[in-house]
């Protein structure tokens, strides 16, 4: 997980879904590519980067989360979906533990 801040003033947290990762991750990882067909690369990029925006001052990447979002709710698997919602709830609290509690 990483912590972004960007120029669109947002609320950004990136979960890394490759093959390499945790397998608590399969939900995601299942989705990695047809995500990316749908959606495109703005949350979704080619090195398996998935982001969450809670909070964005950009149309475009506000647009992509919903496309996410809408892309998970139909997807027909209900763990990803549940997994989807329990990560980008929960965005902002991890982005304050991580940005308070990491050595710098």
């Amino acid at each position: 997980m990483v912590f972004q801040k960007t120029k669109f003033q947002e609320n950004r947290l990136s979960i890394n879904v490759s093959q390499l990762t945790d397998p608590e991750m399969n939900p995601f990882k299942r989705h990695r590519e047809t995500l990316q067909k749908e959606c495109g690369f703005e949350l979704m990029d080619q090195y398996d980067w998935l982001s969450f925006i809670s909070k964005t001052n950009d149309i475009k990447n506000a647009s992509n989360q919903q496309c996410h979002y809408d892309y998970f709710k139909k997807a027909n698997d209900s763990e990803a979906f549940e997994l989807f919602q329990a990560v980008l709830g929960g965005t902002d609290s991890i982005l304050d533990y991580l940005e308070t509690n990491v050595e710098k």
